[in-house]
């Protein structure tokens, strides 16, 4: 579009958005709402889409104080769509969402169902775009049982959500091919089409993405470290960039998420600094260790849940799958572990059992246990040093103490253990135990 053009309709649009103003104020709606609406229409043809947002959202509004809910939700859905197109997609979603609701207010009919149902399955992709999957799936149930079920179960766009969701399930690629050959039959609007498109490539990103975990040994000892790595690989979502009919190219995937599952026994105590940066088609390699408090020979790590960015927009998570591990205790061997009994609360104190427990095969004598606290957990209560003459296999010993935290932050309980085996050899060991104490 020439300069000059689209400033004159720029200009025409102001007019119009002055008038509608008016009329607004002295309550003609009928006549406010359709200049707000002409004046929408003008600045979409001239690309000024923030502008355009506030006189379609204005023209909505206009057409609710003579019960218009048709139009209401058109004109709702209509700012979603120049939302889309300034990449605000957290707004989008709520004027889909506010259009699917006024739509239901509607006369109740076939076409009543169809709006509201396209509405809330482009609210739901928005959510989907916005890494907020559950909620949408949530929202969408919501919106299901306010339709007729047939015209819901059979809408198109409701297929096409099944298929995303089942693509990335049982990753398989094809679901999508299916979304990308029929495309032609939605009929979308330009805008949607677009968001469409981007919940593709965010689909596609899941699939194609790679993931594997890494670990030396399928078997430790409670005594040892766990040093693991997972592997991270994008060469495929190049595939992404190349493709004509998605039209976007991925410059780059951040990391800027990590959680660790782990069995009850195990503590992470190093994960990679976030958030990492690739440029696609990149790899990488993040380094972990984890730490047994105690002997279990059904331990797991994983899954790893990484949430993903792409450009800086699109948000996806990528779930890894699990790994069993073999944690025994190297005979004879005392483990040492706690327990807090209450959560903890800066400046109160709050029960926490100390465990010590022969899970080996042979019996420990002359037990000798000291505990050291950090100045800003103060053990206001109870022993911190203990002399037992044996702990047999199988047999533990409890007893609580009272702490009382003095400021946040991750502090470590140092437990120095000495002991002898059946045959006078000293076991001598000193081991840190991480705590989180949060505000």
């Amino acid at each position: 579009m020439k300069e000059k053009d689209q400033q004159s309709l720029i200009d025409s649009a102001k007019k119009n958005f002055n008038k509608a103003d008016r009329y607004y104020e002295i309550k003609n709606f009928k006549k406010a709402a359709k200049l707000f609406v002409k004046s929408g229409e003008e600045l979409k043809q001239a690309e000024q889409y923030k502008a355009a947002e506030e006189a379609l959202v204005r023209a909505s509004k206009a057409f609710g104080f003579i019960n218009d809910y048709d139009n209401m939700a058109e004109y709702q859905r209509q700012a979603a769509d120049v939302c889309i197109m300034l990449n605000d997609i957290s707004k989008a979603r709520r004027y889909f969402k506010l259009a699917s609701k006024y739509a239901l207010m509607g006369k109740e009919d076939k076409n009543r169902d169809f709006v509201a149902i396209v509405t809330a399955c482009f609210s739901y992709l928005c959510l989907f775009l916005l890494g907020r999957q559950d909620e949408g799936i949530n929202y969408l149930k919501s919106a299901k049982r306010q339709v007729d079920g047939f015209t819901f179960k059979e809408n198109l766009l409701v297929q096409l959500i099944k298929n995303i969701t089942i693509a990335i399930r049982d990753r398989k690629e094809n679901y999508l091919k299916v979304i990308e050959e029929d495309f032609e039959k939605f009929k979308f609007r330009p805008s949607e089409g677009i968001l469409i498109k981007y919940a593709l490539v965010l689909a596609k990103s899941h699939i194609l993405m790679e993931t594997k975990f890494n670990f030396k040994r399928k078997e430790y000892t409670s005594d040892e470290k766990i040093e693991f790595s997972l592997h991270i690989n994008t060469e495929k979502l190049v595939d992404i960039s190349e493709s004509k009919f998605l039209d976007y190219k991925i410059e780059k995937i951040s990391f800027i998420n990590m959680g660790v599952a782990q069995s009850d026994n195990l503590s992470v105590i190093k994960k990679p600094k976030l958030p990492i940066e690739l440029r696609s088609g990149g790899k990488t390699t993040c380094e972990l260790i984890s730490v047994p408090n105690y002997p279990d020979l059904n331990s797991f790590i994983g899954p790893i849940l990484l949430t993903c960015q792409i450009n800086d927009f699109l948000t996806f998570f990528v779930k890894t799958k699990v790994n069993t591990i073999k944690i025994s205790s190297p005979p004879p061997q005392l483990g040492v572990f706690f327990k807090q009994l209450k959560p903890p609360i800066i400046n109160q104190s709050f029960p926490l059992e100390i465990t010590v427990s022969n899970k080996s095969t042979g019996e420990a004598v002359e037990v000798e246990i000291n505990l050291d606290f950090p100045e800003e957990l103060k053990v206001m209560r109870g022993t911190t040093q203990k002399q037992i003459y044996s702990i047999r296999s199988g047999e533990e010993i409890k007893w609580e103490v009272q702490v009382k935290p003095l400021e946040p932050g991750d502090f470590s309980i140092t437990t120095n253990v000495k002991y002898k085996d059946g045959d006078g050899n000293l076991t001598d060991k000193t081991k840190d135990f991480p705590m989180l104490i949060k505000l």
